[in-house]
Order: C-alpha cells, then sequence, then structure tokens
C-alpha cells in the first residue's frame, strides 16, 4: 500500500460491484464510471442548474443552485478520495446523484411535500378518511401509512430506480454501491415534527384544536418500495466520504452566500473562523491592507482556507476510523456486525469540533435571515397552491403525468387481486390520452381512497421534479397570475 494512500486497502472495487445489467465488452468504462456518466446525462441532474439551494435560483447571477453545490461536493469528495487512495469514479457518482431528488426551493420545497404526503396538510377530505388501516388524527383517519412521506434522497433512489428511462427501460440502472452512497448521504428519517405542542398540531390550523396522531413522520411509502437498497453490503468508504463532503460543501457556500448577500460583514465573520480555525491574523486578509475594498479576493482567499482545513480534518479522521491497523479491506469492514454504528460515527461534526456552533452561527444568520425567510414563505405558498390546484382538478396535470398516474393504479390493484380493473391486458401506451382522461374523470369524482393516495404521490413526484422557473411558471399560468 502507498503510506500516500492510506485508505487504499478500502476502495471499492468495480469489478465487484451489482447491477441489473453490467456493462459488456465494447464499453470502455467500468461500472462506476458508468454511473456517473448516466448521472451527469439525466434530465433530473440537468434540472439541478434551476432549483433553489438556499437562495432562489435566479436571483443572483452568482449565487449557489443546487447543480453548483452539487459539482462543488463532487470537486471536495474526489479531492478526499484522491488522496486517500479510494475509488474516484464512484466518488463522482455518489456526488453527482445525491440531491437529484431535491424539491424545488430546497429544503423549504421538501417540507411541503412532506406535509401532504404525511396527512398534516389537511385538503378537503383528500389526504384522509373516515376508514381503518390509517393513522387517527382526532376521530378523522388521515393516509395509510403505505403511500406515505417525502424525502430528498428517497426521492433519489426513486428517481434513478423507477422514475428515469434510459434508452426505453425503466431505471438508469445503477450500480447498488451507487445507489446506497445517495441514500446514505443524509439521514434516512425525519425527527420529530416541529408543529407540535402538547400533543396537538399547529401547523396552518393554529386556532383550531386538533390533536396529532403522526408525531414522526412515515416514509413507508419509500421504505416498503426501496428499503432493499438499505442493504449494508453495499456501505462503501466512498459514501462516507461524499456525505461529510455535503456538510463541507453547504458551510462553504452558506459563508460565501452570506457575505454576497450582505447578510454577514467581513469583519465578522474573519473573527468568528479566526476563532474556529485559530489562523493567523496573516492567513486571512485584514480590512485596511490590500483586499479591504474587494469583496471577491476576500471570499477567494477565505473560501481556501475554509475548505482546506475541512477537508485536511476529514482526510486525518477517517484515516484514523479506517486504516489498516482496523481493517484489512472493505469486506472486513462490511461483514463488522457494528457496521451501522461505525456509520454513525462518521458525522461532520466529530470530524470537525466546533462545527455544530459554527453550523448554529451560519443558520441563526443566514437560514433564519429576514431575506431567507421571505423566500421560503413565498415557496411555501406557492407549492402548497399547486398541490392544491392538481388535487382539486387533477385533468390540469399534463398528458405523461396522467398516463403515468392511471397505469400505477391499474398495476396497484391488479397487485392486490382486486377484479374488474380497467384496462388489465392494454399497453397504456397504447391507449389514447382522451380516454384516459375520460377514465380520470370517473375516478376524480367517485374514486377509491387508494386511487387519491396514488394521485398524491403522482402529484409529489410531477412538483418535485419541477424547477424554481418551472414551479413560479405553473402556478401563474394555473391561477392567472403573472406578476
Amino acid at each position: 500500500m502507498d503510506q500516500l494512500k492510506p485508505l487504499e486497502h478500502m476502495k471499492a472495487d468495480s469489478n465487484k460491484a451489482i447491477c441489473k445489467n453490467p456493462p459488456n465488452g465494447n464499453d470502455f468504462r467500468n461500472i462506476f464510471q458508468r454511473d456517473r456518466d448516466r448521472i451527469m446525462y439525466s434530465k433530473s441532474f440537468r434540472r439541478l442548474a434551476g432549483k433553489t439551494q438556499v437562495f432562489f435560483a435566479g436571483n443572483d447571477d452568482h449565487l449557489r443552485t443546487r447543480l453548483t453545490h452539487t459539482l462543488e461536493v463532487s470537486q471536495i469528495a474526489r479531492t478526499i478520495s484522491s488522496q486517500l487512495g479510494l475509488d474516484l469514479d464512484l466518488t463522482e457518482a455518489i456526488a453527482l446523484g445525491h440531491d437529484i431528488g431535491h424539491a424545488p426551493f430546497g429544503h423549504v420545497g421538501e417540507r411541503v411535500l412532506n406535509y401532504f404526503s404525511n396527512g398534516c396538510e389537511l385538503y378537503k377530505g383528500f389526504n384522509y378518511r373516515e376508514k381503518t388501516d390509517s393513522i387517527v388524527v382526532n376521530g378523522v383517519e388521515i393516509l395509510p401509512i403505505e403511500f406515505m412521506g417525502y424525502k430528498h434522497n428517497w426521492q433519489s433512489v426513486r428517481i434513478a430506480v423507477d422514475l428515469t428511462r434510459h434508452r426505453g427501460k425503466q431505471g438508469l440502472d445503477l450500480s447498488r454501491n451507487t445507489i446506497f452512497g445517495i441514500l446514505y448521504h443524509t439521514a434516512l428519517s425525519y425527527g420529530k415534527c416541529p408543529h407540535i405542542s402538547a400533543g396537538y398540531c399547529k401547523l396552518r390550523e393554529r386556532s383550531k384544536e386538533r390533536k396529532c396522531g403522526n408525531p414522526i413522520f412515515h416514509l413507508d411509502y419509500y421504505t416498503n418500495n426501496y428499503g432493499e437498497y438499505q442493504d449494508l453490503r453495499y456501505y462503501s468508504v466512498e459514501s462516507s466520504v461524499v456525505a461529510l463532503s455535503d456538510e463541507i460543501a453547504q458551510r462553504h457556500h452558506d459563508i460565501e452566500d452570506g457575505i454576497r448577500a450582505s447578510l454577514i460583514s467581513e469583519a465578522e465573520l474573519r473573527l468568528k473562523l479566526m476563532d474556529f480555525i485559530k489562523l493567523s491574523t496573516s492567513e486571512i486578509p485584514e480590512e485596511k491592507h490590500t483586499f479591504s475594498n474587494d469583496k471577491e479576493d476576500f471570499i477567494t482567499i477565505l473560501s481556501g482556507l475554509f475548505v482546506n482545513f475541512y477537508v485536511s480534518k476529514t482526510i486525518t479522521y477517517l484515516t484514523e476510523q479506517f486504516g489498516q491497523r482496523k481493517y484489512k479491506n472493505i469486506e472486513e469492514l462490511i461483514l463488522n456486525p457494528d457496521l451501522d454504528t461505525v456509520m454513525k460515527n462518521i458525522e461532520i461534526y466529530k470530524v470537525v469540533e466546533g462545527d455544530e456552533q459554527l453550523h448554529r452561527f451560519l443558520k441563526e444568520r443566514i437560514l433564519s435571515s429576514h431575506m431567507a425567510q421571505v423566500m421560503d414563505g413565498r415557496a411555501d405558498f406557492l407549492i402548497r397552491r399547486l398541490f392544491k390546484a392538481y388535487i382539486s382538478n387533477p385533468q390540469q396535470l399534463p398528458d405523461n403525468t396522467i398516463r403515468i398516474m392511471m397505469k400505477t393504479y391499474r398495476d396497484y390493484r391488479q397487485s392486490k387481486g382486486y377484479g374488474n380493473v380497467a384496462y388489465s391486458n392494454d399497453d397504456f401506451d397504447d391507449i389514447p390520452i382522451g380516454e384516459i382522461r375520460k377514465h380520470l374523470a370517473k375516478l376524480q369524482t367517485r374514486g377509491r381512497f387508494s386511487f387519491r393516495a396514488i394521485m398524491l404521490r403522482t402529484i409529489c413526484d410531477y412538483i418535485s421534479g419541477m424547477t424554481d422557473r418551472r414551479a413560479i411558471s405553473e402556478y401563474q399560468n394555473l391561477y392567472g397570475i403573472h406578476n
């Protein structure tokens, strides 16, 4: 082993990677390289250019989008993996794919989609019912658990496995290692809902007494359909590198965007980071010296110092966690019955002392700023209005979306063994869209609750795939508002 590549013995082996259709002899790429390329050339990846990171995409030409964030994660992760001797292709594939399931308007969009799909946003009886096999809220039963939940890392897996078509086939057929890394780049579940007070739901209807019967958000739709991708046999150190790089990139661009948006002054940030990183005063430009009037020079130098500091700490930490003294190879680690505990120990606040305090500071000054909150409020309102428009009249959905929804409903009823299933033997691609829309109109007025749940999931998929600009345009078209 090269002493300069301390984790080369833990490198993922592309020859052992598993997917449905491995590369054939005519393909010059290994499976991880193919994963990377399929993600990079997918529509979901391209749409990241129009999705919010913190501030609205397009609000400022120099503020981050979800795509620039993804590229920065990839660059940081490749740097770390290169120094450690890990597989660069797998690292890049995971990094490029980790956010393809993100909703428009960042985490606000994700939150609203999750509220609707968990029955927290109740709309005209659409996503709750008075029957069995569901969660009871104040005497009213909401969406069945099997249909519940939205979270962007799970949605990224859904996009890679089911929603994307590649060469006429369903899914990108990525390797299990890549999908595992995409799924595990962030937590698999949510924490406790922040809108519960003394057992009552305080979301939206704050003046009404409504008991919360769903204090922990369910993600059963994903775990039921994509739970197999949680298999720890497909863990790689590369996946931990990407997860940490995601956090590093977030801290980095929170700082840069905060300066550019004038939410943090150079002087304040300099003092804060001096204390955090313990750098000498000569390493960060003094305001009165060369860079006193050049914000961009200040940002460039500060960014380099900050990222290098985090990257250095990460390399040291991972070397200590996975060095040869602990494991001979990745197979030995995967067979470790405590692998889950080992994975949970790879957290950025453990890698970099003081990160929690820095994160809290950035959240208070940037994510909780007036500028960010106004944008978040606007995004929250807009996505809720889109949801309500499609729920009220699903005929407003595009032809292809309706075709997918109706096929999903047919397949669901067949899987349950129900009789008298419409279009049971038909190829949905051959059915005229007018006929499908006519059948939708019948289900819309007297359809089963399972149909409503599938419609809700379809709307989640449709909205989550939108860019910020597309969501705004849809809102304007649906409501006739063009200002």
